[in-house]
C-alpha cells in the first residue's frame, strides 16, 4: 500500500495583531506555507476538542484528508499469517513443568514458525510460559543454542526460575538498566550470533527515540536471527511507541528506516509546542504490518479477569491558602513556560496537594498531614482485607510508614528484602503495603483486596502496570484514588481518564485557581 508522507506541522508561539487586538497565536508551517492561528481558535474537527490541538484543523484544511484520533488504533488479528513463516515445521517441546492451556497453545501456533515475534499479553496470562515453549522447542530442533534475556532487574527472578526449566545449557539475563549505565554499557559481553535467541521483556522500555539505551541495545542485537519482545502495554501514549519494539525485531516489518520516517507517514503533531502526537493518518497500515507477528491474549479470554470497581475519595485541604498562593504565582507566567518548566510546576502543585511544605523559593522544606493521611487512615479502617498504597514521593512514604507502621517497596530495598516483603504480603502476613508506583513491574500483589493511590503519576503504562500487580485471581478488587478537592489531583484524573493531556491539564489548573480566587 502506498503511503503519502505528511510533513510535520511546525508550531510556535508568538504575539500578533488579530482583528484589532494583540493576541497569542500559533505560527504554523506546512509545505513551507505559513499560517497564523489565534490561540483562542478551537479545532472544528470532530474528536479534537482541545484548543491547543489546532494541528488537525490545519491538516484537514491544507491536505483535504480527515485525521484520525488516537483511540482509533488497535492491533487487529489476521486469520492466516502463513505467508510470513520463515521456519520449517519443528515439534513443540514443553520445558519442564510448563503446561499451556488450550487457548495459550492456540495462540502459540501463530508465532512458532516466525523468526521474530511479539507477545502482547496482559499480566498473568502466561507470557513467559508461551515464550519458553517456543525457545525450548527451537533448541531441540537445533535452531538455537543460547538464550539472552534483557529485562528490568525486578523480573530477574522470574527468568532465573524459567532458566531452570529450559533444556538449554546457556542462558543469560542482562538488566536493561545496564544499557543506560555509562560504567556498564561499554563492557557488556553479549556474544550474540545467529543461534542466539534474544528476548526483551517489558519491551515498552525501548520506546524512546532519543534514548541512548534504545539505540545501543538494538545495535548490539543485530546479529540475532531469533528475537522476541514481551509486554503487556506495548503502547503508552501513541502508536509511535511501537516503532523501536518492531525495529528491534526486524526493520522490514514496519518498512521505515527511522522513527522520523514513520512519523512523517502516520503521526500528526500539535499541542503546546507542536511536539505532541495528537492524531494519526493512514494508521491502519501500521496495524496491518505488525499484526501477523503479534500474539495477543487477555485475562478475560482466559476466564481469569478479576472483577474491579473504581472509586474516588475526596477530602478538603488544610493548607488551601498555601496551595492557592502557589498556583497564583504561576498564573501570570505559565503561557511563557517551557515543557520542562511546566512539569516542574506540576510537581510543586502536586506536592503541595499531598502535604509538602514549600519555602519562598519553592523548595521542599518539610511535610505534614494536610488531611490526606487522615483520610487514608479512615478509608483503611472501613475496609476489610489486605491493601496496597501506591505513592510517588519518598517523603510522603516516610510519613505514611510512620503513621501506619507498614513495610515499603521502594528504591532503597535490596533484592533480598524486596523478595521477602512480596512473599510475606502474598502469604497474607502484611495487612498494608506501601509501594513506589514507578517500581510496579515484574512481581505480583495478588493478595490485595484493594489498591489506594495516595499520589499518582500521569504515565499510562506505569498506571496500568501498577493496577495489574493485583489483578490476578477471581476475588473482587477495589481501586481507589485520593483526591484533594480543587487541586491538581482533579486534573490528573482527567489525564488518566483520557479527557485531557498533561500540559493542558496543568494550564487549566493554574488558571482555574486564579478564577476561583
Amino acid at each position: 500500500m502506498a503511503i503519502n508522507k505528511i510533513p510535520r506541522i511546525t508550531m510556535s508561539f508568538d504575539t500578533i495583531d488579530y482583528e484589532g487586538s494583540t493576541e497569542k497565536a500559533y505560527k504554523c508551517i506546512l509545505n513551507k506555507k505559513v499560517q497564523w492561528i489565534p490561540k483562542s481558535v478551537s479545532s472544528p474537527v470532530q474528536g479534537f476538542k482541545n484548543k491547543l490541538n489546532i494541528a488537525p484543523f490545519l491538516f484537514q484544511n491544507l491536505t483535504g484528508r480527515v485525521p484520525q484520533t488516537l483511540d482509533t488504533f488497535e492491533i487487529e488479528e489476521v486469520e492466516d499469517n502463513r505467508q510470513y513463516h520463515t521456519l520449517e515445521d519443528y515439534p513443540l517441546v514443553n520445558p519442564y513443568g510448563v503446561l499451556l492451556k488450550p487457548l495459550q497453545w492456540e495462540r502459540v501456533q501463530k508465532i512458532w514458525r516466525l523468526n521474530v515475534f511479539s507477545i502482547n499479553a496482559e499480566m498473568r496470562t502466561g507470557k513467559t510460559f508461551m515464550a519458553s515453549v517456543v525457545i525450548n522447542s527451537r533448541y531441540h530442533a537445533g535452531m538455537i543454542n543460547r538464550l539472552l534475556v534483557v529485562a528490568p532487574l525486578r523480573v530477574k527472578n522470574v527468568w532465573q526460575s524459567m532458566f531452570e526449566r529450559l533444556d538449554l545449557a546457556e542462558c543469560q539475563f542482562v538488566p536493561i538498566e545496564h544499557f543506560s549505565n555509562i560504567h556498564k554499557r561499554d563492557n557488556l559481553e553479549l556474544n550474540i550470533d545467529e543461534k542466539t535467541f534474544v528476548v526483551i521483556d517489558e519491551s515498552h522500555t525501548i520506546k524512546n527515540k532519543d534514548s541512548f539505551r534504545t539505540q545501543h541495545f538494538i545495535k548490539l542485537c543485530r546479529k540475532a536471527k531469533h528475537k522476541c519482545t514481551i509486554t503487556g502495554t506495548p503502547i503508552g501514549l501513541h502508536a509511535g511507541d511501537l516503532f523501536f519494539q518492531f525495529h528491534f525485531l526486524d526493520p522490514f516489518i514496519l518498512g521505515y528506516e527511522s522513527f522520523d520516517k514513520m512519523a512523517q507517514s502516520h503521526l500528526l503533531y500539535g499541542g503546546n509546542e507542536g511536539k505532541k502526537v495528537i492524531g494519526y493518518t493512514n494508521i491502519e497500515t501500521i496495524s496491518q504490518r505488525i499484526s501477523p507477528y503479534v500474539l495477543q491474549l487477555t485475562r478475560k479470554e482466559l476466564g481469569e479477569e478479576r472483577p474491579v470497581t473504581y472509586s474516588k475519595i475526596h477530602y478538603s485541604l488544610k493548607n488551601r491558602e498555601a496551595y492557592n498562593n502557589l498556583a497564583a504565582k504561576y498564573f501570570a507566567v505559565i503561557d511563557t513556560f517551557s515543557k520542562f518548566e511546566i512539569m516542574r510546576l506540576n510537581t510543586r502543585l502536586q506536592q503541595s496537594a499531598c502535604g509538602f511544605i514549600l519555602d519562598d523559593k519553592e523548595q521542599v522544606a518539610g511535610f505534614e498531614d494536610n488531611g490526606r493521611i487522615t483520610k487514608l487512615q479512615e478509608l483503611i479502617k472501613r475496609r476489610k482485607g489486605i491493601g496496597v498504597v501506591y505513592f510517588k514521593y519518598t517523603q510522603e512514604a516516610e510519613a505514611i510508614k510512620k503513621k501506619l507502621q507498614c513495610p515499603v517497596i521502594w528504591g532503597a530495598n535490596s533484592q533480598k528484602e524486596f523478595e521477602r516483603i512480596t512473599k510475606d504480603f502474598n502469604e497474607g502476613k502484611i495487612p498494608i503495603l506501601l509501594v513506589q508506583q514507578r517500581l510496579s513491574q515484574g512481581f505480583s500483589l495478588r493478595r490485595a483486596d484493594y489498591i489506594v493511590y495516595f499520589s499518582t503519576i500521569y504515565d499510562y503504562i506505569i498506571r496500568s502496570q501498577s493496577m495489574d500487580r493485583a489483578k490476578e485471581g477471581n476475588a473482587p478488587l477495589e481501586i481507589i484514588d485520593l483526591i484533594a478537592d480543587g487541586t491538581i489531583d482533579e486534573r490528573i484524573q482527567e489525564v488518566i481518564d483520557f479527557k485531557s493531556d498533561v500540559f493542558s491539564a496543568i494550564n487549566k489548573e493554574v488558571k482555574l485557581r486564579q478564577y476561583v480566587q
